[in-house]
């Protein structure tokens, strides 16, 4: 018997990094997006080929330079149901950033529906809610009020207002994907979907500030070798959630 084994190779186009804003908290993204369908399109969710998958991603960021550097765990568990016409998934995540030890814990559950158009079409539609817990810890914080002109005095007063050091929310995700098949050994698909599409508030002072809705187009192409091991993927992405735009 002789064993096939396929290789994929991704390429991936147009890869940038934006900046987030801390006053209207842009979302959690990673380099690796195609990784990490929970946060790209609810619509990807359980559409699998295994009967259960489970990922972990790690990230430690800026630990060279600052002892309270940006740590990300995410964990996700997601499955096919009833012959691959329906998918489920499970998403947690936990980030903390910088001195003020902002703290991010998100736990996600997504469904997806898929709709056979033809024999090589189809539709898949997918829904998200998701509940948020924010915090910050301002021991190690400091001001540009508690500035004394040489360095920063903690015994400065801050100046600041801040009413809670914990909020919570709760939104709602949905997402399009379009697959199609081409000569049964190639695979397009191009989807798109719309994040805290509610809008929830995140201040941790009294304001009204809310969470900026995050809307994605993404898409690859899945292209066989002719001797069917090896398989090329070209992806693109493009993110957009308030002024932050990503590619």
């Amino acid at each position: 018997m002789i064993l096939k084994r396929k290789y994929k190779v991704r390429l991936i186009f147009l890869v940038t990094i934006t900046s987030c804003m801390f006053s209207h908290a842009q979302d959690l993204h990673f380099s690796q997006f195609f990784t990490s369908k929970f946060i790209l399109n609810p619509a990807l969710v359980g559409q699998i080929n295994e009967k259960v998958s489970f990922s972990n991603i790690y990230r430690n960021q800026w630990a060279a330079i600052s002892k309270n550097s940006y740590k990300t765990i995410s964990t996700s568990l997601e499955a096919p149901l009833k012959n691959d016409k329906f998918g489920i998934g499970l998403n947690f995540f936990h980030d903390v950033a910088g001195d003020s030890k902002l703290t991010t814990n998100n736990i996600s559950t997504s469904i997806s529906r898929k709709i056979n158009i033809s024999e090589t079409n189809s539709l898949i539609l997918g829904f998200q809610t998701s509940w948020t817990q924010r915090s910050i810890d301002l021991i190690e914080s400091t001001w540009d009020s508690q500035f004394d002109g040489q360095t920063f005095n903690k015994n400065l007063p801050t100046g600041e207002n801040i009413q809670a050091q914990n909020v919570n929310y709760f939104d709602i995700s949905s997402g399009l994907n379009w697959s199609v098949k081409i000569k049964e050994i190639h695979k397009l698909n191009i989807g798109i979907a719309g994040f805290h599409l509610n809008r929830p508030k995140i201040s941790f002072y009294d304001a009204n500030v809310k969470l900026y809705s995050k809307f994605s187009f993404h898409g690859d192409f899945e292209i066989n070798s002719k001797n069917n091991k090896f398989i090329y993927q070209p992806i693109f992405m493009f993110i957009k959630q308030g002024p932050s735009r990503e590619s």
